[in-house]
């Protein structure tokens, strides 16, 4: 009698098994976007001023967002590319470019809305840009602190902007 109370138990607890690694396997793919539905929950880091994203970022240049360019697909969302004319480069490698493709980092765990408070890099005017390169794309820092507008003289504001 134990013995058959023992395997049923054992068989339940494989299948319970088997189903869980099943789930958490579709989930895991889900979450790093390989079956095209899920969308990766990414916790950012929180710069407390713009010159501690520059630190942090690969490349910093003041220039001129001219257009969009086109998506490309990060953490699961569809983000937006963008044309930025650069007229300084403040840190990184000099590639001689006068224009850059940026892709403007998504904000994550929306439920597919990439902006919900609009894309950073839909300005006007000369902002500075603090970006990464993130498997050979060149993307904000973060969705909200990859921006900013230059400070009253001119260069990397000592904050950010308030709102």
């Amino acid at each position: 009698m134990n013995a058959q109370r023992h395997v049923p138990r054992r068989l339940g607890g494989a299948a319970l098994a088997l189903a869980s690694v099943a789930l958490l396997a579709g989930c895991a793919l889900d979450d790093v976007g390989l079956t095209g539905e899920g969308e990766t929950c990414v916790s950012w880091v929180d710069f407390g001023t713009p010159e501690q994203a520059a630190g942090d970022a690969d490349v910093v240049v003041l220039g001129t967002v001219a257009g969009r360019d086109g998506t490309e697909r990060l953490f699961g969302l569809r983000a937006s590319a963008w044309t930025v004319d650069v007229a300084e480069l403040v840190k990184g490698p000099d590639t001689g470019d006068d224009a850059l493709r940026v892709v403007s980092t998504p904000v994550t765990c929306t439920g597919g809305d990439a902006y919900p408070d609009g894309d950073p890099l839909d300005v006007d005017g000369e902002v500075y840009l603090f970006l990464t390169l993130d498997g050979g794309v060149l993307r904000t820092l973060t969705p909200t602190q990859g921006v900013v507008a230059p400070g009253p003289g001119g260069g990397i504001p000592p904050r950010w902007p308030s709102g």
